[in-house]
């Protein structure tokens, strides 16, 4: 998130988000395959996960400035 912050182009911007947003997937679906999850464990991840995305994206453009 602060990376995305520092960035100036929006474009690598998107490509990095993309890039994360991959990335996570990724990680979960393999967790589901290997069996050390199932998928109700990985959907509860996801959605703990972008509930403390959104609220360090709240904290971070309140108390830091951040525009985005």
């Amino acid at each position: 998130m602060i990376v995305n912050h520092l960035l100036k182009n929006n474009a690598k911007k998107l490509m990095l988000d993309l890039l994360f947003l991959v990335i996570i997937v990724l990680i979960g679906i393999s967790r589901i395959y290997v069996g050390v999850h199932f998928a109700s464990d990985v959907a509860g991840g996801w959605s703990l996960g972008f509930c403390l995305l959104g609220m360090s994206k709240f904290v971070f453009n309140k108390f830091i400035g951040g525009a985005s």
